[in-house]
């Protein structure tokens, strides 16, 4: 005989089941994708062969932007991090443990956020609770100010711009206020549902989400966050320019900032790991729909993601190497 909950065991199979369904949503979704990715260009082999025009130089700024584009965004991350937690993780730590994770999300959905937050964890630093509410504050304003700032750029850029028949400038003004003011609208919808067979776990989610969407109320953070999602903003709109000049595609501001938000929205929720399949075919929507063409829209998303994963593979190699020599040396001066 045990003492077991059985509110708490039916909570647990309730949440294998649902893993077991997103495990096979994110094959099924993978499979899809991948198969009518593979498809597209076996039928369209001179798509393919546009990737010979892009240059040596082409391709090493591409990936030197997108090593740098690593920078600004960990420190995003950390100063929402650390106004919830005060913590002490120094910033070259903080860095390894970001780019680590992004990496690991390529893999397993979610498992770079699993990563960091035992390894946070078990540095003091914050519980798992605290993370997944830093996780989401960041993941909400990062989209809500990149979808601001693209709002801006495209208004005063090129206003006329459109996405099939309607105007880009309409597509992303409803764009933000359904992201702004969507977390506040969960939070009620949560409190309205039934309790009578799941109050823990409902209550608790409703606490973690009404702590991740309390606004900062230090104005000193939300400009820096801002200035380094500006930033970030720059760098991004480079890399994508850059790669639609070596695929030979001339687009505007207005346009490759599009292609940033759109980057930005579909690492929100991942359906696959690092949402593989899914954004090359964003990108081919919106391509698409601009008018350059789907071919342009899977190569560009493709050339985005093969450039991001080699940069994190380097930054985390770098990121290790370092953390390795300062515990040598730290070793080292204490044997002294």
């Amino acid at each position: 005989m045990t003492n077991e909950d059985p509110e708490a065991i039916s909570l647990a199979a309730t949440g294998r089941q649902r893993a077991r369904w997103r495990r096979w949503l994110s094959g099924l979704v993978l499979a899809a994708s991948s198969a009518y990715i593979s498809w597209f260009f076996i039928t369209n082999t001179e798509e393919l062969r546009r990737l010979s025009e892009f240059s040596m130089g082409s391709a090493l700024g591409i990936l030197a932007l997108q090593v740098l584009y690593l920078v600004p965004q960990a420190a995003r991350y950390r100063l929402i991090l650390g106004v919830r937690t005060q913590s002490q993780v120094d910033a070259p730590e903080w860095f390894r443990l970001f780019v680590v994770g992004r990496l690991l999300n390529n893999v397993i959905p979610q498992g770079g956020n699993l990563y960091r937050s035992a390894q946070l964890k078990s540095k003091g630093a914050m519980d798992y609770s605290t993370y997944v509410g830093g996780f989401l504050t960041f993941t909400w304003l990062s989209l809500s100010i990149t979808i601001l700032l693209a709002l801006g750029v495209t208004a005063v850029a090129n206003p006329g711009l459109q996405l099939g028949s309607t105007p880009v400038v309409a597509i992303l003004g409803l764009s933000f206020l359904v992201v702004v003011l969507g977390p506040y609208a969960a939070t009620k919808l949560i409190g309205l549902l039934p309790t009578s067979s799941s109050r823990s776990l409902l209550a608790r989610t409703q606490y973690i989400l009404g702590q991740a969407f309390a606004m900062p109320r230090d104005l000193k953070v939300l400009f820096v966050f801002a200035a380094l999602s500006i930033l970030s903003l720059g760098i991004a709109v480079a890399i994508v320019q850059l790669i639609l000049d070596g695929l030979s595609s001339d687009i505007g501001l207005g346009e490759a900032v599009l292609f940033l938000a759109l980057m930005q929205a579909s690492s929100a929720i991942n359906v696959t790991p690092s949402n593989l399949g899914v954004q090359e075919l964003g990108f081919a929507g919106l391509a698409g729909g601009l008018g350059i063409g789907i071919g342009t829209g899977l190569l560009a998303g493709s050339l985005v993601r093969v450039s991001g994963v080699v940069a994190l593979i380097i930054a985390a190699a770098g990121a290790q190497l370092s953390r390795s020599t300062q515990t040598r040396f730290k070793f080292g001066a204490r044997a002294d």
